[in-house]
This record gives structure tokens, sequence and C-alpha cells, in this order.
């Protein structure tokens, strides 16, 4: 629960600092569909943080993360940055761990699969989940992510 917590905090963090640069991310899964869907963050344990954004994005937000305490995990960080979207082509996101240990992953699409991630892309909606005083949090909404839970 208290690693729920955490990554919520990474979320906003990380989602404001994004906004702030002009990138548009969202969080796709993870303890902000925990929170919306029971109400609490703390009823289903989340290992990492997802964060989908538009694939032309992708490298300006892996640049802010790293300006964050973020280091590329996945793919091997030895592969040159000008193949990333060879690699992106096909696999779903990169993935990153914080200094602090938590991860990250910066999804291009939903899933590896061109095709499911199209799927999977037209039952989902943009809402935001709200985390008190007034705060919210953007999210990836709808039900194709409740296989997620």
């Amino acid at each position: 629960a208290v690693g729920n917590l955490a990554l919520l905090g990474d979320a906003v963090a990380l989602l404001r600092t994004l906004s702030a640069a002009g990138v548009a991310a969202r969080e796709l899964k993870g303890p902000a569909l925990v929170l919306h869907q029971y109400g609490t963050p703390t009823l289903r344990q989340c290992n990492d943080l997802d964060l989908l954004l538009d694939e032309s994005q992708l490298m300006r937000a892996a640049a802010l993360c790293t300006t964050r305490g973020y280091a590329r995990l996945h793919p091997d960080p030895a592969l040159p940055d000008a193949l990333l979207p060879l690699w992106l082509r096909w696999h779903k996101d990169l993935v990153f761990r914080h200094a602090n240990g938590r991860l990250l992953e910066l999804h291009a699409r939903p899933a590896n699969c061109p095709d499911t991630a199209q799927r999977l892309a037209l039952p989902l909606g943009y809402g935001e989940v709200p985390l008190g005083g007034g705060a919210a949090l953007p999210t990836v909404l709808g039900e194709a992510l409740y296989a997620y839970l």
C-alpha cells in the first residue's frame, strides 16, 4: 500500500515535469486505475508506474525522466538513442529505474503487438482520477484496462 502511494507521488511529479515541457502523458493502469476502481490505492499492489504518451514525444519524455533521477534499463542503455525508434516498432515501451529503486515504463502504446494495441486503444478514454485536495491525476480510463486489475 505504501508503495502505491509512493508511485502516485512519482506520477504527480513526473506528469507535472512532462506537462511543463509540453509533453502530454497520462497514467496507464497502475495505482490510478486501482484508485479509480476501488476508491483507494491500497487494495492492490502495483510494481511500477506506467505512462502512456504519443510515440512522437517518447524520446523527449525519456530525456526529461533522466533529469529526474531515472536511468534506462530496457532496452539496454548501450543501445544508441538513434536506434530507439526502430526498437519501438516491436516493443511498446522504454523501462527506467529511479535512484529510489522504483520502476517507470514509458508506453508508446498499451501492448507490444500493434494490432492488439489498436484494438485496446479503441475503447480507451481519457479522464482524471481525483487525488483529494482538488488535485487530479490525468489517466487513461476504459473497460479494456480492467484486465490489468
